[in-house]
Parts: structure tokens; sequence; C-alpha cells
């Protein structure tokens, strides 16, 4: 639990040190706003949460169930092998907690730009994820004395599939619950308390995975997954200066793939 603890804290630190840089950064481009594009807030932002909800809901009977038949524990991302399968079985996760939200939105003939994916604020967006993204690997580089050489040589195909892996985990994650949840939740109730709302949701949403996949026992996992929320209300705040998904996507990939550098 300590050494669970003290990891976490550092890891909080080194986000509140990138968050300012990203507080700056997003004030400095001053990028256009658009109104929220829905008639009825309050309405939309409900069936927001409850449609983001049953996907995990989904996801986590799924969890149990296969963890019932075969061990789901995976090692750490620093020491794990990845491989092409991984992509699939992510792929395959990824749809059971998100397909509900494409539904909906097909069903609603909602647009991609209502869950900001659009041309607005593109080219702010991409620059801002880059910086944020470069910030992450300066870090790692950090720890291994600013050499990149060392870092270099220890990239393997591995690597490259992880890569793959946590791009398609952050994307899709910044999709769901920044792209399409933020956007109506801060529309119903306000972009700060949206903002909050969606990074508590999505930090505790994490728990099954890290009791299931992770093979944390209970009490870490929700530590675990409580000490996500600063981060996520700095991928709600990107979000919302943006108003683009790619920024905290781009970031959000980043994020994750730098630990299996380490």
């Amino acid at each position: 639990m300590w050494g669970t603890l003290l990891e976490l804290l550092i890891q909080i630190l080194t986000f509140c040190a990138i968050g300012a840089g990203a507080y700056a950064l997003t004030r400095l481009l001053r990028f256009r706003r658009r109104d929220w594009p829905f008639a009825d807030p309050k309405r939309v932002g409900i069936q927001a949460t409850a449609v983001v909800l049953l996907g995990w809901v989904l996801l986590t009977v799924y969890l149990v169930s296969a963890s019932s038949f075969v061990s789901l524990i995976e090692p750490h991302p620093s020491v794990r092998v990845y491989a092409a399968r991984d992509i699939g079985v992510k792929l395959f996760r990824s749809v059971l907690a998100f397909g509900p939200l494409l539904v909906f939105m097909i069903w609603r003939r909602e647009s991609w730009a209502s869950a900001r994916v659009s041309k607005h604020n593109l080219y702010r967006s991409l620059l801002v994820g880059g910086i944020l993204a470069g910030l992450i690997v300066a870090s790692v580089l950090g720890r291994f004395g600013g050499d990149s050489q060392t870092v270099l040589t220890r990239l393997t195909t591995s690597h490259l599939w992880a890569l793959a892996y946590y791009s398609l985990t952050g994307l899709v994650e910044e999709l769901a619950f920044r792209g399409f949840l933020q956007t109506r939740v801060s529309a119903w109730l306000g972009r700060v308390r949206g903002v909050a709302f969606v990074a508590g949701l999505m930090s505790l949403a994490h728990i099954p995975q890290r009791i299931y996949v992770s093979g944390m026992a209970f009490g870490d996992a929700i530590v675990s997954s409580v000490a996500l929320i600063p981060i996520n209300l700095l991928f709600g705040h990107i979000m919302l200066q943006t108003e683009n998904v790619v920024a905290p996507g781009l970031f959000h990939v980043f994020v994750d793939w730098s630990v299996t550098l380490t």
C-alpha cells in the first residue's frame, strides 16, 4: 500500500508541474469558443452519462466473467511485452465500453463535431498536444540523465505495439469521456463542474481494470483510481480550452505509453 502511495505521489507531482505548463500554453494560444450545440442540455447531459455508464457496466461484467475462466492479470507496463494480440483484445474491450456511445450518436443523428471531432481549433490543438507529449517524453529522458541514446537502445518491437495499444486507449477514452461526455455535461452543469464530474467518473471507472487486469487488491485499486483525478482534471482542462479532442488525445497517448519506456 505505502509503495503504491509513494509512486502515485511522485506521479501526481510530475503531472502538476506539466499541468502548470499546459495551463499557460492553452491561455497563451487563445482558442476560439463555440456555443454548445444542444437545445436541451440537461436531458442530453443525463442521457450521455447513462450511455457512458452502460458501457462501463458492460466492460465490468466482461472482466468479472472472463476472470472466472482465465487470469486477466497483466504485468506492469514497464515490463510487459506487447504484441499484435493485445491490439485485438483492446479493440474488443473498447467496443464493449464505448459501443453504446456510438449507437447513441447514430440513433440521435449527432455529428462528430458534437463530440469535438472537427477542424475547429485543430492546428492549435495539435500544437498543444504535441508540446505536452514532448514534455512527457522529456520527463522520461530526465530519469536517464537526459541521455536519449540510452532510451533509443531500449526500444523494441514491443514498444511499437505498445504505442499502437495506447493510441487506441488514449484516443478512444478521450473521445468518449472528454469529447462526448464532458461536452454534454458541461453544457448542463457548467464548464468547471462538467470537468470535475467527468474527471471523477473516469477515474473511478478504472477500479475494475485495476482489480481484474492489473491484479491490485481492492484498497490499492481505489487509491490508484482516485490518484488519477488530477491528471483527468488536466485532460479536462485541455479539452475545455481547445474544444478539440486532438489535444487531450495526443497527451493521453504519450502519458500512457511513456510508462513502457521506464
